[in-house]
């Protein structure tokens, strides 16, 4: 989760774009708060579409930060991942 993030050294890389590990984070934080609004919280399932992107990493982060925001759920929701 978080913490993990804030460990890293090297920024996410796609194409010519660099995202440092904060901003990542901001992002995935972002994300799980849209989910949340989805009604989309701890054991629910989230199928993901999208192209290898950081939209997906995000996505997938938001998944994670979803699942740990429950008091340290145990089991983390599928995110299923499919290039579109």
């Amino acid at each position: 989760g978080a913490a993990a993030l804030a460990r890293m050294t090297a920024a996410l890389g796609f194409g010519g774009q660099e995202i440092a590990p904060a901003e990542l984070e901001r992002r995935a934080a972002c994300a799980a708060s849209g989910f949340e609004r989805l009604g989309i919280g701890e054991g629910e399932v989230v199928a993901l579409m999208l192209r290898n992107s950081p939209a997906l990493i995000e996505a997938m982060l938001a998944c994670r930060l979803l699942s740990s925001s429950s008091g340290g759920a145990s089991t983390m929701p599928a995110c299923c991942a499919s290039r579109a």
